[in-house]
């Protein structure tokens, strides 16, 4: 593909970005021309300045007839301009869609999807989707280490602070999994520029005031990939209690660094975990997504009850067992799957489908 022409965001606190960015500067590394317009303030810490930069000033000479791509939410489809066909990247964590969603996402001439469970529920809409899984950057969130080593086994929990996140269970699940003699610890790194500090600091207080509150630790959101990679691996296991997910970059990103991940059985990142390379929550039942903020009835999300909680809590004793004896833990097959979900192949396929 000569050129393309790509709208997002360029934001390190909001995900799309991510997606985005990374897409840019797979297809350009392929000799695609990327004419890039950010879709609010950029403020990404990349070490990319100068390729940035070049796409931004690509935007004088873009190519009004070659293909564009839309990577935005779903109900804002309509805000693009340049660029035909138009191709749309939403990412989406209910089953079911409004009115308006659905009315967004017929306007595109081509919808991505990230998973089969994605494009199944726009089925439901007879809105046709192609499935293109997002990546990881292998080159920054490479292998840690399999060699034994002395100390706690560490869990870890990061990405944006929601309810739809099971944040509000996830310092119950620890606490009935350990007690206070045990060798564990557990890494908190949220990020949400939409709830005040005030609140943050409640949600903080709330892990804190529990018997096992001296064993969480709260560090700040990692400000560059490269802090994140590092985060992430000096850690044993991500858990991810998620109800419902647009895509959970995190999880692919700790089975890049080959830690061993705990999460939920439903939902958009069920098109890389799996029995194989996760320890599943398995889902029975879903219920109303309501959180009061986001989230008010307009759709299902897995319900997270007292079963759920004791699936959590059984696979982190055994990985804890596991560690403690071992001296390690480490995700070999986690690993070979994030090696099939690079930011590369990503590019690639949304080359083959425009």
């Amino acid at each position: 593909m000569k050129s393309i022409n790509i709208r997002g965001p360029l934001s390190t606190q909001i995900g799309y970005a991510h997606v985005s960015f990374n897409v840019a500067k797979a297809l350009h590394a392929q000799g695609t021309k990327v004419a890039y317009f950010p879709i609010g303030q950029p403020q990404l810490t990349t070490n990319d300045v100068e390729l940035l930069q070049t796409w931004l000033n690509n935007q004088a000479t873009f190519d009004y007839k070659a293909p564009s791509l839309l990577v935005w939410h779903e109900f804002a489809l309509g805000e693009f301009a340049a660029g035909s066909p138009l191709a749309a990247y939403p990412f989406f964590e209910m089953n079911r869609l409004d009115a308006r969603r659905v009315h967004h996402l017929k306007y595109p001439d081509i919808i991505f999807t990230a998973s089969q469970w994605a494009k199944e529920v726009l089925a439901q809409y007879n809105i046709s989707s192609s499935v293109v899984p997002v990546g990881v950057d292998r080159d920054i969130f490479y292998s840690k280490s399999a060699e034994p080593k002395d100390g706690p086994t560490t869990f870890i929990n990061l990405g944006k602070l929601e309810i739809r996140k099971g944040h509000d269970i996830l310092h119950e699940a620890f606490n009935r999994a350990f007690s206070p003699a045990d060798n564990v610890n557990l890494i908190v790194s949220w990020n949400n520029p939409f709830v005040p500090e005030g609140e943050m600091r409640e949600w903080v207080q709330m892990y804190k005031n529990t018997p096992l509150g001296n064993k969480i630790n709260f560090v700040g959101y990692a400000p560059t990939d490269y802090a994140l990679a590092d985060l992430i691996r000096a850690a044993d296991c991500m858990v991810a209690p998620t109800r419902a997910e647009g895509a959970c970059l995190p999880l692919l990103q700790a089975l890049s660094c080959g830690l061993e991940v705990i999460t939920t059985n439903y939902s958009a990142h069920t098109e890389f975990c799996h029995e194989g390379n996760a320890h599943l929550v398995n889902i029975t039942k879903l219920e109303p997504a309501y959180d009061g903020k986001w989230f008010n009835g307009q759709g299902e999300w897995a319900h997270i009850g007292e079963a759920e909680i004791d699936q959590m809590v059984q696979h982190m004793r055994d990985l804890h067992r596991l560690r403690q004896d071992r001296g390690y833990l480490y995700n070999e097959v986690g690993v070979d799957t994030a090696k099939q979900f690079t930011w590369k192949h990503t590019a690639q396929k949304i080359c083959d489908i425009l």
